[in-house]
Parts: structure tokens; C-alpha cells; sequence
């Protein structure tokens, strides 16, 4: 290996570990008040060394947000593509969304934290950043779309459905349904040992089968667009 070739090496792997520091204060302490500064006494580099890596905060978070966009991506068009039958190829994609979850939880959450805050908005003097972000969620986007609208051509999907509409309504029931998961496994992780009555739908949240309900959740919509 050159010194070059080994140079690049590691600055490739000292990125990755920045990354990871970002990666983790985040979920710990939250984007707003997680500092460049921390980050960096995290990886045991200077601030100066920091920010030779990444510009801000802003642009960390979002490269990390673009790591998890293409990790989702990856996901959901290869068990789509596994699949023949359109039904199955929409409901591949939803079991994706759910592994993805299982398996990233960070990342989940970051982009969830994303949409959802508006606190962190993209750096747009990073342009090619910028267009990155917005290309990956599109392709997310495009793939469950071009599914209904091939639906519709085969004639198992209405015509009258809105593809977009529907690839909305997929995506924010799924989603919001892990997040209630999320919020009950790692918020309210056990159960009081005496509690009054009025507690007891605690009770059906940790008896829920996330992957049942999910099913139970496509199979009702899918029954809804379906010829």
C-alpha cells in the first residue's frame, strides 16, 4: 500500500469514526444540544481537525441523515425486488421499512427527528449535500409509487387511486405505528408492579405483535385500493 493509499485510508476511517460519535450524541443528548465540540472530545481530535471533516453540525447531521436514507433505500428496493406479484412487492417494502427499524434504530430516529423538528434545517451552501438529501428521499418515494402505478397498468390496483396519496398514507401508518413500539419498548421499558385500573391498556401496548399489526395495517389498505 502507498502513502498515499494508506493517507486516504485513514482519513476515510477517522471520518467513519466521526460519524459514529455524531451518530450516537445525537440519540443521547439530541441534535440541539449535541456541540461540534463534544463531538470531537468523542473522537479525541481537536475542533480544528473536526471541522476539516465537516463544515458544521448542520452538515454532519444531514451526511449521517443521507447514510440512513441509503441504508433504507437499499432495504426496501431489495425485498421488493425479491417479490413477483405487486401485493406482495408493496408488502416486501413495508417489511423493510419494519427490518430497517429493527436493525438501525439510530437512524430511524434521526430521520425521523429530521421531518419531524424542522430545527435542523439543510445546509443549503452545501449544495451537492442538499441535492443528495432530496434525490435519496425521491428515490424512496419513486419506488413505492412506480409499484401502485404498475398495480394500476396490471388492473389490480383502481385506476381512481392516487399513487402519491397512497405511498403517503403506506409510509406515515407504518411509520407511525413504530414509533408508538418504539416509545412504549424503550420509554415505558417495564411495567409497574402495582398499578391502578386505568393503567391497564399499558398492558395491550406490550402485548402488541408489531409485525402482526403492520400486516393487519397493508392488508387493510391494499383491500382498500384493490379492484
Amino acid at each position: 500500500m502507498g502513502v498515499v493509499e494508506r493517507k486516504e485510508r485513514e482519513k476515510e476511517s477517522r471520518r467513519q469514526e466521526i460519524l459514529k460519535a455524531g451518530e450516537q450524541l445525537f440519540i443521547l443528548q439530541g441534535v440541539q444540544n449535541t456541540t461540534m465540540e463534544q463531538i470531537a472530545n468523542r473522537v479525541e481530535i481537536s475542533r480544528a481537525t473536526l471541522y476539516l471533516y465537516f463544515r458544521s453540525k448542520e452538515e454532519l447531521f444531514h451526511t449521517i441523515v443521507l447514510n440512513a436514507l441509503n441504508v433504507l433505500f437499499d432495504m426496501m428496493e431489495e425485498r421488493s425486488r425479491l417479490e413477483e406479484a405487486t401485493e406482495k412487492k408493496l408488502t416486501a417494502i413495508g417489511r423493510g421499512y419494519l427490518d430497517f427499524y429493527k436493525q438501525y434504530r439510530n437512524y430511524f430516529k434521526l430521520i425521523n427527528y429530521m421531518e419531524d423538528s424542522g430545527q435542523v434545517p439543510v445546509e443549503y451552501d452545501s449544495i451537492e449535500l442538499s441535492a443528495q438529501l432530496f434525490r435519496k428521499s425521491n428515490d424512496i418515494w419513486d419506488l413505492i409509487v412506480k409499484i401502485i402505478d404498475k398495480g394500476k397498468e396490471e388492473g389490480y390496483i383502481k385506476e381512481s387511486v392516487d399513487s402519491f396519496e397512497t405511498a403517503i398514507m403506506l409510509w406515515s401508518s407504518s411509520n407511525g405505528i413504530i414509533q408508538i413500539i418504539d416509545h412504549f419498548k424503550y420509554i415505558h421499558n417495564e411495567l409497574p408492579a402495582d398499578f391502578p385500573p386505568e393503567m391497564q391498556f399499558l398492558h395491550n401496548f406490550y402485548s402488541i405483535n408489531p409485525e402482526k399489526m403492520l400486516n393487519t395495517l397493508w392488508d387493510m389498505i391494499l383491500k382498500g385500493i384493490r379492484k
